[in-house]
């Protein structure tokens, strides 16, 4: 039976929260707050190149506006990096989320002083590649995956799913110096790639950019989704 104190205590944080979340819709609203784009997409599709670009014009226009990506640059962020090709799975998907976490409140931060903030990946990439990672390992991993993440995040404003074919994603990886990751490999690459359609067909603000056209036509596509529809 409920201790009646812990009952009061449980709907008074309930309560304080959702004003806290209307106050801060309601600043959306009027202006008041940010943007929030999530650029989202298989390995090779051009995400992080196009979102520095993106913010170079959103600048330009006078616009206040910061890349930020996942991992972030937080202390969890960084662990992530060192021991991601070493820890299991499981225990790497949450490392994502808790690097989320710290993340999401720094998005806040900023969202509320007015900023664009410019994600390179998002909880998307996490629904889609921890979700062909775990599919073996978790039931229900997609419901999971939304479970666990359901606390931490906010809404994108956008999500721009740049979607490219894998064979072309991996035509491109190849072409660079550097060694192929742990994610980039094509039959993997195609697992993520319906993950991200699946995910596509149920979010309202995922928005699909074809990004196997040339750079130019990508920028552009995605300027005309951020409602630059005359440039």
């Amino acid at each position: 039976m409920w201790n009646l104190s812990l009952l009061i205590s449980a709907l008074y944080v309930l309560n304080s929260t959702l004003i806290r979340e209307y106050a801060i819709r309601a600043k959306v609203k009027m202006g008041t707050a940010g943007r929030f784009i999530v650029f989202e997409g298989i390995d090779g599709s051009g995400k992080t190149e196009l979102s520095f670009k993106v913010a170079e014009y959103l600048v330009a226009k006078g616009i206040d506006a910061i890349v930020t990506a996942e991992p972030s640059e937080s202390w969890i962020g960084g662990v992530l990096r060192s021991s991601s090709k070493t820890s299991g799975p499981v225990a790497n998907t949450l490392l994502y989320v808790a690097d989320r976490a710290e993340h999401t409140s720094q998005i806040k931060k900023w969202l509320n002083s007015g900023k664009w903030v410019l994600c390179d990946r998002y909880v998307g990439s996490t629904l889609a590649y921890q979700g062909a990672l775990l599919l073996d390992l978790i039931e229900n991993v997609h419901d999971w995956l939304e479970a666990v993440n359901a606390p931490v995040i906010v809404a994108p404003d956008i999500t721009l799913f740049l979607r490219i074919p894998p064979e072309l994603a991996m035509e491109r990886l190849n072409a660079r110096d550097s060694a192929p990751g742990r994610f980039e490999k094509l039959k993997f690459l195609k697992k993520v790639t319906d993950n991200y359609d699946k995910i596509a067909s149920k979010d309202t603000s995922y928005r699909i950019i074809d990004a196997s056209k040339c750079r130019e036509e990508v920028f552009k596509s995605v300027i005309q989704q951020l409602g630059f529809d005359n440039e």
